[in-house]
């Protein structure tokens, strides 16, 4: 499945569109002032002007990535488009003994379950310099602070540094990623028709950098965060030609059952247990492998398990990631 197919692609944009019209009565989230808040009503009083001032000028894309492409509606499967085939039946002449064939439709609805949401965004070159920019001046400081302790990557010959996320220089990006948080919860709201409860504040917890080199690789893995309830985010700043070069996953040139290195560099997420036999057994695939481009940035959930393969030949995968809590907010203030 293309994960960037055009199908797919209006689909969501025309969900996101009827949202915006405020013609889905079912669920929305109301955002705060400050844009970090998503609160789920009952019915639709989203404002989508709040939302999209601060991403503005990154060339955000609006839209979900799904490994199935469906909703749940109170607890139900949400109808589908539907569709039809025709067949013929064998059947008797009214009042004779011969027999006719009869041709009938048959209406049918094809339900995709839902395995995981991955929100997909191009960043503006803007915001790519400043981390660029950034991440730059902290490598030549002595005092710089790994975060390696923290993560599983085995990184050789590169490093892995904790960003402070409330520099100046990147509060742009910080910002971005808060408000892409939010609306990250509504659409998988909208999407499950299954509300959250109460108000909620998207906060980053932790930011970091990961400075790869060849033959460094990251095992699979999930992330944790202070919250149950937590999102992860990745981009890349710098990604060296050779990975550019190799063939997209869907393209004709793309496999992995050879030797062609086609997953050098590239991340990995795993949501379920797959097989050589999965297409004859009528099972989707479980897993998704995306190229890194300078710009792209991905979101999904903290439990999402993911890897990153090792590449060979020079330059640097420059790599920042990112853990959102997502807190429940009392009516004081309090955040639990």
């Amino acid at each position: 499945m293309d994960y960037r197919g055009a199908h797919n692609v209006r689909r969501a944009k025309r969900s996101y569109s009827r949202i915006q019209r405020q013609e889905d009565p079912d669920v929305t989230v109301e955002f705060s002032d400050s844009t970090k808040y998503a609160e789920v009503k009952s019915v639709a009083e989203y404002d989508s002007s709040v939302a999209r001032a601060v991403i503005r000028g990154t060339d955000f894309v609006e839209r979900l990535q799904l490994q199935s492409q469906c909703c749940i509606r109170r607890g139900c499967i949400k109808t589908g488009r539907a569709r039809s085939f025709y067949f013929t039946r064998k059947a008797l002449g009214r009042g004779s003994s011969n027999s006719v064939m009869t041709e009938h439709r048959q209406e049918y609805r094809i339900h995709a379950l839902p395995a995981v949401f991955l929100m997909e965004a191009d960043l503006s070159e803007e915001i790519v310099n400043d981390l660029n920019e950034y991440l730059d001046d902290l490598l030549e400081q002595e005092d710089r602070q790994s975060h390696a302790g923290t993560l599983v990557g085995q990184i050789g010959h590169g490093e892995q540094l904790t960003m402070d996320h409330h520099h100046p220089k990147i509060a742009g990006f910080t910002n971005l990623i808060e408000i892409a948080g939010a609306d990250y919860l509504k659409n998988f709201s909208n999407a499950t028709v299954n509300p959250f409860t109460g108000k909620r504040l998207v906060e980053t917890d932790e930011l970091w950098s990961v400075h790869s080199y060849e033959r460094d690789y990251n095992p699979i893995h999930d992330h944790g965060t202070k919250t149950v309830m937590g999102i992860s985010c990745t981009c890349w700043t710098k990604v060296p030609q050779q990975i550019l070069d190799q063939p997209t996953s869907g393209s004709p040139d793309y496999s992995l059952y050879n030797s062609s290195g086609n997953s050098d560099g590239c991340i990995s997420f795993q949501y379920g247990a797959g097989s050589l036999m999965d297409t004859e057994r009528l099972k989707p695939p479980q897993s998704c492998i995306l190229k890194p481009e300078v710009g792209k940035f991905y979101m999904f959930p903290s439990w999402l398990q993911h890897m990153v393969y090792p590449f060979e030949g020079p330059g640097e995968r420059r790599t920042v990631a990112a853990n959102l809590n997502v807190w429940r907010v009392s009516d004081d203030g309090t955040k639990h």
